[in-house]
């Protein structure tokens, strides 16, 4: 059954009137009695400027979140949107990320011998982009100079509980029910629970660069 608001609104949009005359009928009896009523409903249409500002009034009142202050209190600040002016150089990162591995043991890299390097970001990456976009591809150069030399590289990546790539010549993961050997070089991933490893960029070989005149470059 349609409801008497919107009997009201098909009234109001097949007329084009804003204004609606309701007659309320009689009910109840004696004591109970209630007299037929009429009287005028109007509907207010907004204009377009009046629909600009409430929009904007709701993307103001949406761009606000809640703080608490040192006393317990909630209070209202508004979010303010900051331009990015600043990025990772990649290029330059991935030059101190070499010097770092590059100071260490030569025993440090065994675990990549005849084994398949993976992260979380390899499926969008190749040896060939330049400037490159991973880590992953330098590790393994570096691990070949002391004689430890990867077999592959497959993401780490899933799709539907699947993963993305699968590994070459029918291998399987241990977790699929093969014995290939995988090492992870990537950074922590909270959705999965995957550690961070002592083979990922870090915080120290960032190079922050400035993509607005005046920003100050630095190094994290």
């Amino acid at each position: 059954m349609t409801s008497l608001a919107d009997q009201l609104i098909q009234a109001m949009r097949a007329t084009d009137s804003t204004k609606m005359c309701i007659t309320a009928p009689a009910v109840g009896g004696f004591n109970g009695y209630q007299p037929a009523m009429q009287f005028t409903v109007e509907f207010l249409k907004s204009s377009d400027d009046d629909g600009k500002q409430a929009g904007e009034k709701r993307r103001a009142a949406e761009s606000e979140q809640a703080e608490t202050g040192a006393d317990g209190k909630r209070r209202r600040v508004t979010k303010v949107r900051r331009s990015k002016n600043k990025v990772v150089d990649y290029s330059a990162t991935l030059e101190n990320y070499a010097k770092r591995i590059r100071a260490l043991p030569a025993e440090d890299f065994a675990e990549f011998a005849d084994a398949y390097l993976t992260d979380y970001k390899l499926h969008n990456t190749s040896r060939t982009d330049d400037p490159p976009t991973t880590h992953v591809y330098l590790l393994a150069q570096i691990a070949e100079e002391h004689k430890h030399k990867a077999r592959g590289f497959v993401s780490s990546n899933k799709k539907d509980g699947k993963y993305i790539e699968a590994l070459p010549d029918g291998l399987l993961r241990p977790e699929e029910g093969g014995t290939a050997k995988l090492v992870y070089v990537g950074d922590k991933n909270q959705f999965t629970g995957q550690t961070v490893s002592k083979w990922s960029v870090r915080r120290e070989d960032k190079v922050i660069v400035a993509t607005v005149p005046g920003a100050a470059s630095a190094t994290e």
